[in-house]
């Protein structure tokens, strides 16, 4: 048992370094770009070529998402500013339902228990590019 879990977290990293590949620097192999976006109350670190799973959102498969709220931007390696005309562009993968949490009401020495769960909505999205004043990096 203790192999088959080494092996699955093998394979995870080596998901992320593909992933991330994309947008390394040639020189010293580290992430060049990312922005911090902010949608449904919630702040994402992206970057392009990664997929995240947001609130859900009225658009449907394959369609192109446009994140106008973009909170910083690190264009190099140690610089973060927020530029004026930033935008982060991806598309749609998939729509679902995470995973079920029970909710638990228990009240003591009073017989008193109700369960409840809920499966919350979401939107998978595949960052594809980071446009900042012009400039672009696609995944």
């Amino acid at each position: 048992m203790t192999s088959f879990l080494a092996g699955e977290v093998q394979a995870h990293k080596e998901f992320r370094d593909v992933r991330a590949a994309a947008v390394r620097d040639q020189v010293g192999w580290r992430i060049v770009m990312y922005a911090v976006i902010r949608t449904g109350g919630k702040q994402y670190r992206v970057a392009p070529g990664d997929v995240i799973k947001v609130e859900k959102l009225a658009q449907a498969g394959d369609e192109n998402v446009q994140f106008d709220e973009v909170l910083a931007v690190s264009a190099s390696e140690g610089e973060l500013s927020k530029p004026a005309n930033a935008i982060v562009i991806g598309q749609v993968v998939e729509q679902g339902r995470g995973d079920k949490v029970l909710v638990f009401h228990y009240k003591r020495k009073k017989q008193y228990k109700k369960l409840n769960g809920h499966r919350q909505p979401y939107t998978a999205v595949k960052i594809t590019a980071i446009s900042i004043n012009g400039k672009e990096l696609t995944a």
